[in-house]
């Protein structure tokens, strides 16, 4: 089963950065649970597969108040994809900084050793 954490603050904008991939994994046949990252608990990774962690709206940033409820990730041997802010989740619990942008879309990247 795939866990499918949540970063919006709004249920509504669930309609837009979280059913779009639900609906991708409810066509392939696998199964799936929708959590918002504030219900999400140890028993619900200890049950998922896999877990993806989904992006949200541009202007809700209250996912990064609570970055300490996503601990978990630094031990987690199961695979985990990030979309968005997903991405920024994981950087952040493994000590990288973020770095304000005003691109959206792909754009081209440059990455340091360090």
């Amino acid at each position: 089963m795939i866990i499918l954490i949540s970063l919006c603050r709004e249920k509504l904008h669930e309609l837009e950065f979280v059913n779009p991939i639900a609906d991708i994994i409810k066509s392939e046949g696998t199964g799936f649970e929708i959590i918002n990252y504030k219900d999400i608990s140890l028993e619900n990774i200890e049950k998922a597969d896999k877990i993806i962690i989904c992006g949200t709206s541009l202007a809700d940033f209250e996912y990064l108040k609570d970055i300490k409820k996503f601990s978990w990730i630094e031990s987690c041997e199961k695979p985990i994809l990030g979309i968005c802010a997903g991405v920024q989740i994981i950087a952040l619990v493994f000590n990288s900084k973020l770095k304000e942008m005003q691109e959206i879309g792909m754009i081209k990247a440059k990455f340091d050793e360090d």
